[in-house]
């Protein structure tokens, strides 16, 4: 005996009648499945849709630091700042720093008014610039939410492979990236903010910066999801506060 499919006639007036009905009912059904939490705490989200719970939302305090140039930080590099890029570049989650990006752009549209264009520090030659990069998925977030145009990859890029830079000393660090970056001519006589995931020491964005200015580009300010206010070398701690761009 052949299978026979078996049809069921859903009344009309449960039927999505438009895209944004059916958009609804399809979240209705996922969260019912897999309920949202807040990727620091597990608590209940915001709002619909926010990866953070309201008090962990509320522990994000924006600040800057005076330059040249000035540096805008959502926050130190702790709770849901850090978790969000935890996630973002080891458990393959974009959502919450996609989230955190949207948040930094509109902080940064009041920081620093219009600029002719927004840059991400780039990856290593070898990596590509992809969405999982972590520097580009913010910088996108940014761009949308601030309404500044995001620049190609084309007018800033890295020209060689360097060391990761996590267990390197400041001075290694300086030594890692220096000429490692290379501005393209259509960056003459803008005006650019950089952007990255997260500042330590400041050692790749002043090479960064360096290589913009060579190019003819002004770099009006800098813009990160957190600060990281301590980085390490083994057991050595060094006080990352002073250290400039």
């Amino acid at each position: 005996m052949l299978w026979q499919p078996c049809f069921v006639k859903v009344p009309s007036m449960l039927m999505p009648r438009s895209i944004n009905e059916l958009r609804e009912l399809v979240y209705t059904f996922v969260e019912l499945v897999y309920p949202s939490v807040c990727a620091v705490c597990q608590g209940p989200p915001a709002y619909r849709g926010a990866p953070f719970c309201l008090s962990c939302l509320s522990s994000i305090s924006p600040f800057i630091e005076e330059g040249p140039p000035q540096q805008l930080f959502l926050g130190l590099h702790q709770g849901p700042l850090r978790q969000s890029i935890k996630l973002m570049k080891h458990g393959h989650r974009q959502q919450p720093a996609a989230f955190m990006g949207r948040l930094l752009g509109k902080v940064l549209k009041r920081a620093f008014g219009q600029v002719d264009g927004l840059l991400a520090v780039p990856s290593s030659p070898r990596r590509g610039r992809d969405s999982a990069d972590p520097a580009t998925l913010v910088a996108r977030e940014v761009s949308i939410s601030s309404k500044i145009p995001l620049l190609s990859e084309k007018f800033l890029v890295k020209t060689r492979h360097t060391e990761k830079q996590a267990f390197l000393t400041m001075e290694e660090r300086l030594l890692n990236v220096r000429n490692a970056f290379k501005g393209a001519p259509e960056l003459k006589d803008k005006t650019i903010v950089l952007i990255d995931d997260v500042l330590t020491t400041g050692a790749t964005m002043r090479a960064c910066s360096q290589a913009i200015k060579e190019a003819g580009g002004k770099i009006f300010g800098t813009a990160f999801l957190s600060r990281r206010p301590l980085f390490v070398k083994t057991l050595h701690l060094a006080r990352s506060k002073h250290y400039s761009q």
